[in-house]
């Protein structure tokens, strides 16, 4: 059976995380890539879309598009919109300044995107809360999944009693690295912090591709650092636009060998190419 597609890439945390900014352009051009190569449903939170294309008409249409052709899934365990939308303002209440779409009412495009669900409701939350304390407390983690590297994992010990302390006070707010901030009660440098939003967006990652048996679209530039295990390396960024361009003829034509470089690395349209 074809595994789904956790769309990954599609979360600002994410980019934060690496200090890489969101390129919504290469990120709808994957997509766009990949549903011409792949049968593969994609899916993602709808939060993930919430707050990456809030406020781009275009991709909400083309998702819209892939819903309708059930090639994509905006996952939630909401059954409306609106709900959605109440539950993730209170959570982040506290930082609306981190979270612009939650601050202006919401595109038409994104009230009309469907939600639907990739089978039964899972506590990301809960599975990160768990993963931050196993690696602090020491406790092994499942093999084959993104784990921190030896020198973020040493850095999240050192800075164990901040992790545990968040975790017992977060009070059902969202677990963001926000949180941390305000349990904080000391100061820490830009490593710390740097290592606690990525080990928060790695334990996200994995608890997609985990709970819903899932592949990701891998590739991307400037997010090799989330990307860098080869047992995930089964699916290609770059292979599929080949395969695309390929399809189309374009790679025979030594005027067009450059068309996936640049998707991949000036954020070209496919469509445009």
């Amino acid at each position: 059976m074809t595994k789904p597609i956790f769309l990954h890439a599609v979360n600002a945390e994410l980019h934060l995380a690496l200090g890489k900014p969101v390129d919504q352009i290469q990120l709808l051009s994957s997509i766009r890539a990949f549903s011409l190569v792949s049968s593969s449903r994609m899916f993602c939170n709808i939060s993930q879309i919430h707050e990456v294309f809030f406020d781009n008409p275009e991709a909400l249409s083309e998702l819209r598009s892939l819903y309708e052709c059930d090639r994509f899934v905006a996952h939630s365990d909401y059954g409306q919109f609106e709900e959605f939308r109440e539950s993730r303002a209170n959570h982040f209440r506290h930082t609306l300044a981190q979270h612009p779409g939650f601050k202006s009412a919401p595109l038409q495009e994104l009230r009309d995107l469907p939600l639907g669900s990739m089978g039964q409701s899972m506590s990301m939350t809960s599975f990160i809360e768990n993963r931050l304390e196993d690696i602090v407390e020491e406790r092994s983690l499942e093999s084959g999944l993104i784990t921190p590297t030896a020198r973020d994992t040493e850095i999240l010990r050192r800075n164990a009693d901040w992790v545990e302390k968040t975790l017992r006070m977060r009070d059902q707010k969202a677990l963001t690295f926000e949180t941390f901030d305000r349990v904080a009660g000391h100061a820490y440098d830009a490593r710390d912090e740097g290592v606690l939003r990525r080990a928060l967006t790695e334990a996200y990652v994995t608890g997609y591709m985990r709970d819903y048996d899932a592949d990701c679209i891998w590739g991307y530039v400037g997010l090799e650092h989330v990307e860098r295990f080869p047992l995930l390396s089964s699916l290609s960024l770059r292979l599929a636009l080949e395969v695309a361009l390929l399809r189309k003829g374009w790679l025979r034509d030594s005027s067009r060998e450059s068309s996936v470089v640049a998707v991949l690395h000036e954020q070209t349209d496919p469509a445009e190419l």
